[in-house]
């Protein structure tokens, strides 16, 4: 430290030497720390990706950049210095756009950078829209419950509808399911009137291979015994009759196929029984048996025809 010039007033020279020992405590501290290692705390969470303006990545940017300055804005600095982290992590072209509103002292916290960004890059009723896209919304044809479940609840958040009532959510997700799903879950009155576990139940079909799986009704429904499984198609004569296969007008082989893939008896379509079940093979009829094995996946005709009150 430089000499201090001392004053020859004892009333001064008591004032300089007060100064004099704060400075000595200041160097002392400033020391200690170069010493022990810095104090500043770490921080946690990677650095922000740069906005780029793209309206659709705004929300995700703002809510990931709060939750940046939550968890390390401490090692940040002061709001001054936020609002510096913030405007840094902005692309040159969005920089350049905020210029002017970053010149004025006042703007210089995160708070009034957010809210300008939301002004300038944020969709116009975006409620609105997203509620007409809730609306509008239907799943693919061959779209896994998983997948569409992800699309359904991004666009309902979007749209605020989170907070409407179960039962008008609920009615909201199935006009928005393809036929395939709606039509099994008619036939499932256990399903949940909860919204949450009802999605959870869809999760637990799917999960199952109710629809995309290539076995049969779940995991331990169709177990490989070594022997081709017989399953009763709804080739349907009346007693004493005969045909041809394929002459009926009933459903086609290669639907069939589909529902035996799909586990689903294969003589209606229902995942709730087997064709043997089936409320069309019962009564006074005649079946047509098939063989069917995992190796071909296709449908042969045995050959035999057997009364169904047999099997």
């Amino acid at each position: 430290m430089a000499s201090i010039p001392w004053s020859q007033n004892a009333s001064e020279r008591q004032q300089q030497f007060a100064v004099a020992i704060q400075t000595l405590i200041g160097e002392i501290g400033r020391l200690q720390t170069t010493a022990g290692g810095s104090s500043q705390p770490k921080p946690v969470l990677p650095h922000l990706d740069k906005f780029t303006g793209d309206k659709k990545e705004l929300d995700t940017w703002i809510y990931t950049a709060e939750a940046k300055l939550h968890v390390d804005g401490h090692a940040i600095g002061d709001l001054e210095a936020q609002f510096y982290y913030l405007y840094s992590s902005l692309s040159p072209a969005v920089r350049r756009t905020l210029f002017a509103f970053a010149q004025i002292p006042g703007n210089r916290t995160p708070a009034r950078l957010l809210e300008k960004l939301r002004i300038n890059y944020g969709e116009v009723n975006q409620d609105k829209k997203a509620g007409l896209e809730l609306f509008a919304l239907q799943q693919k044809s061959r779209e896994p419950i998983t997948s569409f479940l992800v699309r359904f609840e991004e666009v309902l958040y979007r749209a605020k509808a989170n907070t409407w009532p179960d039962q008008a959510i609920i009615n909201s997700l199935m006009s928005s399911l393809n036929d395939e799903w709606l039509g099994r879950l008619r036939e499932r009155p256990d399903a949940p009137d909860s919204y949450s576990e009802l999605c959870a139940y869809l999760r637990r079909l799917d999960g199952n291979n109710f629809l995309g799986g290539s076995t049969g009704h779940s995991s331990a429904a169709v177990q490989d015994k070594g022997e081709p499984m017989e399953i009763a198609v709804a080739r349907i004569q009346p007693t004493g009759g005969s045909s041809r296969a394929g002459s009926s007008s009933g459903p086609s082989d290669a639907q069939r196929k589909r529902w035996k893939k799909k586990g689903a008896c294969i003589a209606c379509g229902s995942p709730s029984h087997w064709s043997k079940e089936c409320p069309i093979n019962q009564g006074q009829t005649r079946i047509r048996y098939i063989r069917a094995t995992e190796s071909d996946g296709g449908l042969e005709e045995d050959g035999e025809i057997y009364d169904d009150d047999e099997h």
